[in-house]
């Protein structure tokens, strides 16, 4: 049903610019910045399928605003489309010559769509080799979401940083010099399926309820 809720009844085509438009928004959070008539028919396209909410509608000129909620299960459905076969590089394609390249949508005042879609690509690289080898996680959690695994801290960074990793091999300033970051690191785990952008500040109250 998720699937379906993404890209209709149909398998994912990369150059389809509604479903990769739809694929990318549950996972690194897209938005629109352009009033053309091919923004608005992203944003109503979504709203029609459900993956977008109305915040304001403007009745006199048609102008709306839409938010993407935070939907773990639509964001594990887009994982597992894709991570088959070449369909990640399919969408960073259509990603760029569709969305960044005609301005579309926002890359952030200082490249923070960038952060977004690395930091979620090397956390797709780090699950996929533990649905390949679970024997490497003993964390594994629940397996009806296969693409929603934890995993550790360190080895996260270490595929984010390709360079400069002698700062994780360097002893620690605190006490006990002979712990590493990468010792520090190696019994931390986390874990993350998407990013949603908020207009506030988080505090420390409420983050609780912004688990899932």
């Amino acid at each position: 049903m998720a699937k379906e809720k993404i890209i209709g009844q149909t398998e994912y085509q990369g150059t389809n610019t509604l479903q990769t438009y739809a694929l990318l928004v549950s996972r690194i959070c897209l938005t629109t910045c352009m009033r053309t008539k091919e923004a608005i028919t992203l944003d109503y396209e979504l709203v029609r399928n459900h993956l977008r909410w109305i915040l304001t509608w403007d009745v006199n000129n048609g102008v709306f605003r839409t938010l993407f909620p935070s939907e773990p299960v639509v964001s594990e459905a887009a994982t597992h489309i894709l991570n088959q076969g070449e369909n990640w590089i399919s969408a960073v394609r259509t990603l760029n010559l569709a969305f960044l390249s005609p301005g579309l949508v926002d890359r952030g005042i200082t490249g923070e769509l960038v952060v977004r879609l690395l930091s979620i690509l090397v956390r797709d690289k780090l699950v996929c080799s533990i649905i390949k080898n679970p024997q490497t996680s003993p964390m594994l959690g629940d397996r009806s979401l296969s693409y929603s695994q934890t995993f550790q801290v360190d080895h996260f960074l270490q595929s984010l940083f390709t360079k400069g990793m002698d700062i994780f091999l360097a002893p620690s300033r605190s006490l006990n010099s002979a712990n590493t970051l990468q010792i520090a690191l190696s019994t931390t785990w986390m874990n993350f399926s998407h990013w949603v952008v908020t207009e506030v500040s988080l505090n420390r109250e409420g983050i609780h309820d912004l688990l899932h």
